[in-house]
């Protein structure tokens, strides 16, 4: 049913400090076809939000991460190149890319 929306993550950018902090992706299905699951292991989760830009820097979507696992819809989105930041108390820590194809 629908139509099959895979995605490609890429890491950006990342802070070497920030040591002990895994930030785990994880897609599926694989094909995804309206969300991406995003799982944080070993950091706190209450300091922590992300930000999803497109290729122009606008931002699509800016929530708090509340705990281990997080759910950001991108049903709608047009096949492209999309940024996901994470951040913690107004530092980035990671950058992903994430292209959605069809």
């Amino acid at each position: 049913q629908g139509v099959q929306q895979p995605y490609k993550i890429e890491v950006v950018s990342g802070l070497e400090e920030a040591t002990g902090i895994t930030l785990e992706f994880a897609v599926y299905p694989n094909p995804a076809t309206d969300v991406l699951k995003l799982k944080v292991v070993n950091h706190k989760t209450e300091d922590l939000n992300f930000m999803l830009y497109d290729g122009h820097g606008r931002v699509l979507q800016k929530k708090d991460i509340t705990g281990e696992e997080t759910i950001i819809k991108v049903k709608d989105l047009a096949p492209a190149s999309y940024y996901l930041q994470i951040n913690d108390s107004q530092k980035e820590l990671k950058t992903f890319k994430i292209t959605k194809t069809n």
